[in-house]
């Protein structure tokens, strides 16, 4: 696993993050571009502000982030060279250090996102066609409890 510091977003993070965010947004083609770079980056700021970001970063470079707000996980993404490297289960694990039930939402389309859930203990509880998220993209509402996980112990 790659070496790096978890801490609370600053309001000076907020490009950093936006910019995660934009990249994610061009890298699959089958997510239609809805919000610029700029409106990505003021969604960033807003987050930030409610104190719902953490950031993980290098030498001080934003690898990637969370966003929590209560239970549910509005946000959980890394710059794309840092997948794959225990990243994005060191957010969960924290997540769920915090929280004995957590939510999630992932576009169907996206299979990683969809196998790393399940992978991390969540169930599926519900699909939508995609009326509530901005991008009009069908998604699956996951669950995560920990007593899922203790019982599959």
């Amino acid at each position: 696993m790659t070496f790096f510091d978890i801490r609370p977003a600053i309001s000076a993070d907020a490009n950093q993050v936006g910019e995660i965010l934009s990249a994610f947004s061009d890298e699959y083609s089958w997510i239609p571009r809805v919000h610029s770079l700029k409106e990505f980056i003021e969604f960033a700021h807003d987050m930030i502000e409610c104190n719902w970001v953490m950031i993980g970063q290098i030498n001080g470079t934003v690898i990637g982030f969370s966003a929590l707000h209560y239970q549910t996980i509005h946000s959980l993404y890394l710059h794309k060279s840092m997948r794959r490297q225990g990243i994005g289960s060191a957010f969960l694990k924290q997540m769920k250090n915090n929280n004995s039930r957590l939510i999630a939402w992932t576009f169907e389309a996206n299979q990683k996102a969809t196998n790393f859930y399940l992978k991390n203990g969540f169930i599926e509880i519900n699909r939508t066609n995609g009326e509530n998220n901005d991008e009009k993209l069908p998604d699956i509402q996951f669950e995560w409890r920990e007593k899922f996980e203790n019982s599959m112990i």
